[in-house]
């Protein structure tokens, strides 16, 4: 077992950060709360023996609830950046990647999108440029409530802008997840929603991709879920059709409820027990 020297740590990623041949871990720890340590980052450099203190490089981060979404060369030069998210305010950091292979606050972008527990990645529009996917957490700006909003924050050449973000509904969305569900050729967007403020029952969202690259309300599905946190898509009968899976949270008190598991067809999916998608008892996620 390697033990390494971080405290109330939010997660992390593994990637060949300096291109050595060596599975890097990138992570953040620390929050503003009482008794818990300054929010940090840090990159653990992978190597033969493994990891260890000795080998990481660590530096303050601006952020006060701060967690690790994917990492990906999101400006095109070559190199893996790192995303850090904040739950409790709408910025993120990238960290910028580069030839020398270090991270720092010398060398990191800060954009205003949204509070986010999390950010997915991908081309959504086929541009050849990396959307960030965000939503989830708590609204800083309106007493703490939970946010009521997905943002996509479109990737250019000339970097990310507020002026080419997208924004639709979501209900403290921490979950997001992308792929070409109805084998249209045009990716789709999968979100939890986890919290609406005054009710935890509410449905899980599917946002239909189209040939002009946008997203709406107007062009969207509504799952059953209650209180959904956490979400994946596969094909887990291999019948060519992606499935949907989503963990609800809570309902009635109750913090173990189950996973709904939704199967695909020609035909979309259908909300009849039993038909087109079952509750999974024995796959649970507790989260407190």
């Amino acid at each position: 077992m390697i033990r390494l020297d971080v405290d109330a740590d939010r997660g992390g990623q593994f990637a060949d950060l300096n291109k050595d041949g060596y599975l890097d871990y990138a992570m953040v720890w620390g929050t503003y709360l009482a008794g818990n340590s300054e929010p940090t980052g840090g990159v653990f450099w992978g190597g033969k023996d493994g990891f260890s203190d000795q080998r990481s490089v660590k530096f303050p981060v601006d952020l006060a609830y701060p967690c690790v979404s994917p990492v990906a060369d999101l400006n095109q030069d070559g190199f893996l950046d790192v995303v850090l998210t904040d739950v409790d305010t709408p910025f993120i950091e990238i960290y910028w990647g580069s030839a020398e292979g270090t991270y720092g606050p010398g060398n990191k972008q800060r954009l205003e999108i949204s509070q986010s527990l999390g950010i997915e990645i991908a081309d959504l529009n086929a541009d050849g440029w990396l959307d960030l996917i965000a939503g989830g957490g708590w609204n800083s700006a309106n007493m703490g409530i939970p946010t009521q909003e997905l943002v996509i924050a479109w990737g250019r050449p000339e970097g990310y802008s507020r002026d080419r973000y997208t924004r639709v509904e979501g209900f403290d969305p921490i979950e997001h997840c992308v792929a070409d569900i109805n084998n249209d050729g045009f990716l789709d967007i999968l979100t939890t929603n986890y919290h609406g403020y005054e009710t935890r029952t509410i449905p899980a969202f599917i946002y239909w991709g189209a040939a002009d690259g946008t997203y709406t309300e107007r062009r969207r599905t509504l799952l059953p879920a209650e209180s959904s946190s956490y979400a994946m898509i596969a094909d887990f009968n291999k019948d060519s059709w992606k499935d949907l899976m989503v963990t609800n949270h809570i309902l009635d008190g109750r913090h173990v409820v189950g996973t709904n598991l939704f199967w695909g067809s020609p035909d979309g999916f259908s909300s009849r027990f039993g038909a087109g998608w079952q509750i999974l008892e024995k796959v649970t996620v507790a989260v407190e």
